[in-house]
């Protein structure tokens, strides 16, 4: 009786440790397929700038253009940033890169692409004469031979010198 319930006990620890390490597993960002992004600055004259960020796409996936359209197919990449009295956004990001674009069936919807690396230029004009940070994120979603991965974030903390 004590055999078979101790049987019993190191069975459910080893199933409760597998499913515990296969669901974080499944969840760890280290295996998910992602875009490795990067940011710099270019001082473009006295008091503006161009934030430049750059993703690297893994090969074979494809990211989502900012200048998607349609509501009920994948979102478009898309930056945010945050609001302070220290910066003003001028204008849209510019997107740069290798870029496709093709009609998906079962999205009903005219889907355009860009593969190995994108860039989004983004200007920025200031007054400050301190250092300040720029806070964003940025929103994209990959996709590959159909097969369509779920939004993901990437957050940037920008220090811009005048």
């Amino acid at each position: 009786m004590q055999r078979s319930r101790t049987i019993t006990r190191l069975s459910a620890v080893v199933v409760i440790t597998l499913l515990a390490s296969l669901t974080t597993g499944f969840r760890s960002p280290d295996n998910a397929v992602q875009a490795k992004w990067t940011a710099y600055v270019v001082h473009t004259q006295k008091g503006e700038a161009d934030i430049h960020f750059t993703a690297d796409i893994p090969g074979g996936w494809k990211m989502y253009s900012q200048s998607m359209t349609g509501v009920d197919g994948p979102l478009a990449t898309n930056i945010e940033f945050d609001p302070s009295p220290a910066f003003n956004i001028v204008g849209a990001p510019a997107e740069k890169g290798k870029s496709s674009s093709f009609y998906a069936n079962d999205l009903g919807m005219e889907v355009k692409c860009l593969e190995g690396k994108a860039q989004y230029v983004q200007h920025i004009s200031y007054t400050s004469t301190e250092t300040f940070a720029v806070k964003c994120v940025i929103n994209y979603m990959l996709c590959r031979d159909g097969e369509i991965l779920p939004p993901d974030d990437e957050d940037f903390t920008i220090s811009i010198e005048p």
